[in-house]
């Protein structure tokens, strides 16, 4: 329902500002359009939920269709944020799954909080983004609360008691717990990131291909169909081949610290 109003929102604000609507082409809201749908298919191959996306990009078409163009512009563009709230959460997935593997091999009771968990994970499978990303929050906090009362209990265990002498005689087990936490901790930061790296060369080799259609595109129609002034084909080739030499930068420096 709030995203339902946050779009009906946007497409009103625009509508109001009629005047300023000239300032986007038809063209260019295809164009955006064409890359929402484009970023869609990445979220597919990432196995990300999509309805809402599609949604969006269903609405940025129907505007187009009635001449909106920049109402349409603007929410197919969302589609974009839509991707990358995905691969933020997805992150937050990870980490409070690694945070509830660790809390429940030390003892602790976090059936309450994996249910929370499980409930976000839901909603990030069906691609409803902003709610699991409040259920996953809640799931942290209340993995902090479990945290501070076993904090208390132990603290209450231990009244009226003198631990230095404990601590010392198990100074060695507290090392092994704190070294074995560590290189878990490692470990898990470590496989996220390469995660992560590997969904944004998914996402980059996508942005390639389609900069690469683009200016197949302009080329097509300056040297073949002729429906393109020279000025227009050279600052698209100008746009589209700096798009495409930043991707590749950027996929060269994220494949060299996959290997």
């Amino acid at each position: 329902m709030l995203r339902k109003l946050s779009v009906l929102g946007l497409i009103i604000l625009f509508l109001s500002a009629a005047p300023a609507r000239g300032e986007v082409t038809e063209a260019s809201a295809a164009q955006a359009i064409n890359d929402a749908e484009a970023v869609i298919r990445e979220m597919q191959a990432m196995d990300f939920g999509v309805t809402y996306a599609n949604d969006t990009l269903n609405e940025a078409k129907l505007l187009l269709e009635q001449k909106y163009y920049a109402a349409s512009e603007a929410l197919a563009k969302k589609v974009l944020d839509i991707r990358e709230s995905a691969i933020r959460i997805s992150g937050l997935v990870d980490t409070v799954e690694a945070r509830l593997y660790d809390m429940s091999s030390k003892g602790y009771d976090v059936s309450d909080a994996k249910a929370i968990f499980e409930s976000g994970l839901a909603e990030f499978k069906l691609g409803n983004y902003e709610d699991s990303e409040k259920t996953m929050n809640g799931a942290v906090d209340k993995l902090d609360e479990i945290e501070s009362e076993e904090s208390l209990k132990k603290a209450s265990a231990s009244g009226g008691v003198d631990v230095l002498p404990l601590l010392l005689d198990h100074l060695w087990l507290f090392i092994i717990v704190f070294l074995a936490s560590l290189i878990l901790g490692v470990k898990i930061k470590s496989i996220s990131s390469a995660r992560k790296r590997k969904e944004r060369i998914r996402c980059l080799e996508s942005e390639k291909e389609a900069a690469e259609n683009r200016i197949r595109e302009a080329q097509k129609k300056y040297f073949e169909k002729g429906t393109i002034s020279k000025m227009d084909y050279e600052i698209a080739l100008d746009k589209h081949s700096k798009k495409l030499a930043d991707i590749k930068k950027e996929m060269s420096i994220l494949k060299a610290k996959v290997r």
